[in-house]
């Protein structure tokens, strides 16, 4: 604020300047502006989640006769007939779509887990031959895991989909190779943080790649269901059942990019208060193997 004092005649013979420092103030209201951002984002893509979710559903049961039905008919119809290939195009289109009605259904959180206690490291390491298949020989692979991890209550096949859906965006990322990398660790969650979860412990598993990056307009977007940046060789399903699954297990997801220079997705899953139990050998393993006494007849003819 600045005041300059005039007498009568129009000189000036006073000069006040009060300045005030507002660094401190501007960097809040830039904070909640973000926080209110991602707010807003979170419930957009919740809004979102309960709508495929409910379609999905609907969908699956409209499924269910066509599958049905198609078989009956295949049945009858006879396995070396024209219509019986006919018949089979429609049941293989129908397996297709129900796929991808169940990522709907795991983006929706509208399906049931079956959990167990897991080393979040251990599922990645046994999980690697498949890995290693699925992705090109260009693209050059590295694990970064974690040991000791404390225990987190997952359900392994949907956990092990999500890591092969970022392990093959990552791979997509860079056509020309590259290097991709699979971490694992521990993460406290303090008050203040991006993710809105409740804080505490929490396990990080992510996948991270020296690919083209996401541009500001495709990382508004990248978890809704059915956005592709592939054009006809995607259908956007990969990324929003990550973050479905990582919902439905009490975590979340977050992308974070460079562009031209590549990219990391994080998922945060909860601890589990409960020990990974290691599976003991049965007691005919440990004697070696089973004995009997029956008399074994042999007759050479």
């Amino acid at each position: 604020m600045l005041h300059v004092s005039y007498p009568l005649d129009g000189r000036v013979i006073g000069v006040l300047g009060i300045g005030r420092e507002i660094t401190e103030r501007r960097r809040s209201e830039k904070e909640r502006e973000t926080l209110r951002a991602q707010l807003f984002d979170a419930r957009h893509m919740e809004s979102v989640g309960r709508l495929a979710g409910g379609v999905a559903h609907d969908f699956n049961n409209l499924l269910s006769p066509v599958l049905a039905y198609s078989q009956l008919l295949m049945e009858q119809a006879g396995q070396d007939t024209e219509t019986h290939e006919f018949l089979e195009q429609i049941n293989v289109a129908a397996q297709r779509a129900r796929g991808l009605v169940k990522q709907l259904l795991v983006f929706g959180r509208k399906q049931s887990l079956s959990l167990e206690n897991a080393d979040l490291s251990e599922v990645v390491e046994s999980f690697s031959m498949l890995i290693r298949g699925n992705v090109p020989e260009t693209v050059q692979i590295s694990y970064d895991l974690g040991e000791g991890l404390p225990p987190v209550r997952i359900d392994r096949p949907r956990v092990e989909q999500a890591l092969m859906n970022l392990v093959l965006n990552g791979s997509a990322a860079m056509p020309e190779g590259g290097v991709l990398t699979v971490c694992t660790e521990p993460t406290r969650i303090e008050t203040q943080s991006p993710w809105h979860l409740t804080p505490g412990d929490y396990v990080q598993l992510s996948v991270s790649d020296t690919g083209t990056g996401i541009s500001e307009e495709a990382a508004q977007h990248i978890f809704e269901p059915f956005y592709t940046t592939k054009g006809s060789r995607g259908h956007g399903l990969g990324l929003s059942t990550v973050f479905g699954l990582a919902k439905q297990h009490g975590g979340a997801v977050r992308a974070e990019s460079v562009e031209g220079v590549g990219a990391v997705f994080r998922v945060l899953l909860p601890v589990s208060q409960a020990r990974v139990v290691q599976p003991k050998p049965s007691k005919a393993r440990q004697k070696g193997p089973p004995k009997g006494t029956e008399l074994v007849l042999l007759v050479d003819g």
